[in-house]
């Protein structure tokens, strides 16, 4: 807001990505570069910076973490629409600023999948929600583990859930 300092009730809205965009961009030249990071990072907006790999979903490329790319594209060629992803493996967050403490998977919301989800994937380690992703509503799957063999479990336990239905 102009200057002005927010009211602690008030919360930052955002029509879509641009406009969340141009407001980071906006804040670049009055904060420090490792501030406009972690600006970027918590909007979204930073690229990835996994060992990933680019696929074509829908006609668009996408950067993917390398351990997750057979499960999205195989997740979007199912007919589910995925919005955002991480795997969590240490191994393929080498040296970023920012270490994932978990993986997680967002795909477009479905109230039947949310519930299908929520039956069929029974594991203290994994979280299924109503989300969001880049303003999206969306079904959100978190693998809450730093232990690469744990996750890479996870992740396949999931995909077969999800192929399953």
């Amino acid at each position: 807001k102009g200057g002005e300092k927010m009211d602690s009730k008030e919360k930052l809205k955002f029509k879509d990505m641009g406009e969340v965009k141009a407001t980071v961009e906006a804040l670049k030249g009055q904060v420090t570069e490792e501030d406009y990071e972690l600006l970027q990072y918590f909007f979204g907006l930073l690229d990835n910076r996994a060992i990933s790999e680019v696929v074509m979903l829908k006609g668009e490329e996408v950067k993917i973490d390398k351990f997750l790319v057979p499960i999205i594209v195989d997740l979007n060629n199912r007919g589910y629409q995925t919005l955002a992803s991480c795997s969590g493996l240490q191994e393929e967050h080498p040296q970023e600023r920012f270490k994932p403490e978990s993986g997680y998977l967002s795909i477009a919301f479905d109230k039947e999948l949310l519930d299908y989800l929520q039956s069929n994937l029974n594991d203290p380690i994994i979280e299924v929600r109503e989300g969001e992703a880049y303003l999206n509503p969306s079904v959100s799957i978190r693998v809450n583990s730093k232990d690469d063999d744990v996750l890479k479990e996870k992740w396949l336990l999931i995909w077969d859930v999800l192929k399953s239905r």
